[in-house]
Parts: C-alpha cells; sequence; structure tokens
C-alpha cells in the first residue's frame, strides 16, 4: 500500500451504522494515523445490503480502481427473510473481486465474514456463510484475505455490542476495526 491510495469499504448496515465511529470510518484513521498514509476514504455500506444488491452496482463500483477494499456483508444474505444462498453468496462475491482486480490487479481485498448475532432470523444459518467465504478466498492465490469479524468477540457476548443483536454500538464496531487491523498489519 502507498501514500494516495484509495480505500472502499463495501457492506451492509454492520458499516454503515454509527456514522463516524464504524469500523470504516475507524479503519481510515488507522491507515492514516498508525500506519502514516495519505489515504482517500469511500464508504458504500449500505443498510439492508445483500450481495445481491451490492453486485447489482458492480457497474459503478468498478468504476473506481481502489487499492485497498473491504467488503462486508453476509448477514442480510443470511436472514430467514432473504436466503441468497451460500452458492449465490460466492457468486455474488466473486464477481465483484473480479471486477475490482480488473482495474487493479494489485488490490487488496479484504473479505470480511459476518459477525455475530443473537438475530432468530439469522443466527442458525450465519456459520453457513462464514464457511462459504473462508472457501471463496480460499480459491485466490494472492491478493484476497479473510477477516474472521466472528472473532472481535464471544457469542455470549454479542448483546453487550450489539444492543439489538445486530447492529454493533460503537465498543463493537471498534472490536471490529480491530480485527482488520489485525489482517492489513499482516498485509501493508
Amino acid at each position: 500500500m502507498s501514500n494516495g491510495m484509495l480505500y472502499i469499504a463495501i457492506g451492509d448496515s454492520t458499516g454503515w451504522t454509527n456514522a463516524t465511529e464504524n469500523y470504516p470510518s475507524k479503519t481510515h484513521k488507522y491507515l492514516q494515523t498508525k500506519l502514516g498514509y495519505t489515504i482517500k476514504h469511500l464508504n458504500k455500506s449500505i443498510g439492508g445490503a445483500t450481495s445481491t444488491e451490492v453486485l447489482a452496482n458492480k457497474e459503478w463500483l468498478g468504476n473506481f480502481q481502489a487499492d485497498l477494499i473491504t467488503f462486508g456483508v453476509g448477514l442480510n444474505d443470511c436472514s430467514t427473510e432473504v436466503a441468497t444462498g451460500t452458492e449465490n453468496y460466492k457468486t455474488n462475491l466473486r464477481t465483484m473481486i473480479d471486477r475490482f482486480r480488473v482495474k487493479n490487479t494489485n488490490v487488496k481485498i479484504i473479505m470480511c465474514n459476518p459477525s455475530r448475532t443473537t438475530d432468530v432470523n439469522r443466527v442458525d444459518e450465519v456459520a453457513a456463510y462464514r464457511t462459504a467465504l473462508a472457501e471463496l478466498v480460499g480459491e485466490y492465490s494472492r491478493g484476497v484475505y479473510l477477516c474472521p469479524f466472528e472473532d472481535a468477540w464471544a457469542q455470549e457476548d454479542t448483546d453487550s455490542y450489539c444492543s439489538d443483536g445486530l447492529h454493533p454500538q460503537e465498543a463493537g464496531q471498534a472490536l471490529l476495526a480491530s480485527e482488520l487491523e489485525t489482517i492489513i498489519n499482516l498485509i501493508a
């Protein structure tokens, strides 16, 4: 990574809530203050977004030549109200990864798996989506990395970090950002 780079965060409401204290904003601050990069940042996280909806925006998103991308979708895909299916989830994300790699073959893409939840519409399905994402990342020999958001806190602590069992509050956002920082330090 270098000065003048572009960091794009793509995700669902996990990266959108708490406007200035969400994990994409915290990651941007980390890149600037701790690692010393001059960096532009676009947070394209949208509440309710699924991988299908992100893929629908691929033409617009693909216009950017990003140097670092974090993808944080999956909690809405695994909802019993949506049920994208793990194979469609992987296909959607693979298409997005490949689209960004056309613009910049050296882009670093961090795939953030779904964080912990106690939401009844997601809790039984989320593990399958984490597994699917790990399988997808394993398909790439370089430039695509897995960030284990489920390691940010223990399942029994979810309600302490997500008052509604789904959306991380400021302390939860800080823990998600910390997981990202660990991966960034390995690839920077």
